[in-house]
């Protein structure tokens, strides 16, 4: 069995939301739609938020990863002494088989981060902006079919006994 660790920071994630939805409120402020810019953008204030946002789509990605996700899995990313910092990482264990193909390994941590991050968005243009919320959610789609198409490569194709009668 081949194991994989997948540890993805959720301040990582929020670092890269909030960029994204700056850079989304940049193009709206320069069609002259300013007044939207703040509430466009998923900052620190919306820690709460997005923690909701992120939480759900862990859940996804647990569902869609549940076949190959080692049972007894240490939880990490939450400090118990500093209670305002609670990080909640994503972090998993794969239990793969021995003909797992190894080179998905990197495709597997990218499509996992990217469909935390579309989710993300999406979840919060969902009510804001529902035109540019299905762009994300779209994408948070196309990353996790891109997911299962990697969970599922293996370097020989599976046998499977065969009887006639």
């Amino acid at each position: 069995m081949i194991l994989i660790d997948i540890w993805i920071s959720s301040a990582e994630i929020r670092r890269r939301v909030e960029h994204e939805t700056i850079n989304l409120a940049k193009i709206y402020q320069s069609q002259g739609q300013g007044h939207l810019m703040d509430s466009i953008i998923l900052d620190q204030d919306q820690l709460l938020i997005f923690r909701t946002f992120f939480k759900e789509a862990i859940e996804t990605v647990n569902d869609k990863c549940s076949p190959y996700i080692r049972q007894n899995t240490i939880q990490r990313g939450e400090e118990y002494e500093n209670t305002t910092k609670l990080d909640e990482d994503f972090y998993t264990i794969l239990n793969m088989p021995d003909s797992f193909a190894q080179q998905a390994t990197s495709g597997i941590d990218r499509a996992i981060y990217n469909y935390l991050v579309s989710w993300v968005i999406y979840r919060w243009l969902e009510a804001k902006l529902p035109n540019e919320a299905q762009t994300f959610k779209q994408r948070a789609d196309k990353n996790l079919e891109n997911l299962s198409m990697r969970l599922e490569r293996r370097i020989k194709p599976l046998r499977r006994p065969y009887r006639l009668f």
